[in-house]
């Protein structure tokens, strides 16, 4: 990791996740979950990045509250990481991101920290996609 483990936990703990849900109800497991993201072993980091997306943009078609205190966190191993962990994460964000235009994040708890994610999300020039989708038959939509 490029950045202490230590500090990192130290700033997953001073959220109150309580306060937030995913997609499967109350965020608490979310702190665990980053943890697990950030630490060494590469299988544990994976099982977390599937958790946090199915709970945090369950299937780029829900973003949960939690989304929001976790993004920085999120970058913070992101810019630390392997590839192919890289790759998770970054669909993950993606997933975050493409959402953010169906949901009214401004509806969110406001505290300093969140405010400061809440205007970083502000910035993003969401007029464009991030990547190409497709419609199947059903109505549901994939990446091409």
């Amino acid at each position: 990791m490029g950045f202490s483990n230590s500090d990192f936990e130290k700033r997953v703990d001073q959220i109150n996740w309580s306060d937030y849900s995913t997609a499967y109800g109350n965020a608490c497991v979310v702190a665990k979950q980053l943890k697990e993201l950030a630490s060494t072993n590469p299988k544990l980091a994976m099982a977390a990045s599937h958790d946090l997306w199915c709970g945090l943009c369950h299937q780029h078609a829900y973003i949960s509250s939690a989304a929001l205190p976790a993004f920085p966190l999120l970058i913070d191993v992101l810019k630390s990481t392997d590839e192919k962990l890289k790759v998770e994460i970054l669909d993950i964000i993606t997933g975050i991101a493409a959402l953010k235009q169906r949901e009214n994040l401004c509806a969110l708890p406001k505290t300093a920290f969140s405010t400061k994610t809440r205007s970083a999300f502000s910035r993003v020039d969401y007029r464009k996609p991030l990547c190409q989708t497709r419609t199947s038959g059903d109505g549901r939509t994939s990446g091409a």
